[in-house]
């Protein structure tokens, strides 16, 4: 991944360098918004979803498990799973936007 990384970013600095990229005002501003949605994604991953996994793994494997506890950590999951899906959803539709030309 670090080599597809880092063809990618060079890429896309020789094409702003050959003016072939001109990102006009509401497009870097769309593409700004994408960046952050993909951030807060990722921290969601390994801050909430990962850690929880794990949780409810540890709680399952002991003799007796708390499934009170288990399912408090499960609905939380579900909640942030449909977050990252509404987040996932709003990506694909401002991809399908820049994909088909339309302003947004």
């Amino acid at each position: 991944m670090i080599t597809v990384s880092s063809v990618t970013t060079s890429g896309y600095y020789l094409a702003e360098k050959m003016v072939l990229i001109i990102f006009q005002a509401p497009v870097i501003y769309w593409m700004l918004a994408v960046l952050i949605i993909v951030v807060v994604m990722f921290v969601q991953g390994i801050g909430i979803l990962m850690p929880t996994n794990l949780r409810i793994y540890f709680e399952l494997k002991k003799s007796e498990p708390d499934f009170e506890k288990i399912q408090r950590m499960t609905r939380w999951y579900v909640k942030v799973v449909a977050i990252q899906a509404a987040m996932q959803l709003s990506i694909i539709f401002i991809m399908a936007n820049f994909a088909t030309g339309l302003t947004l």
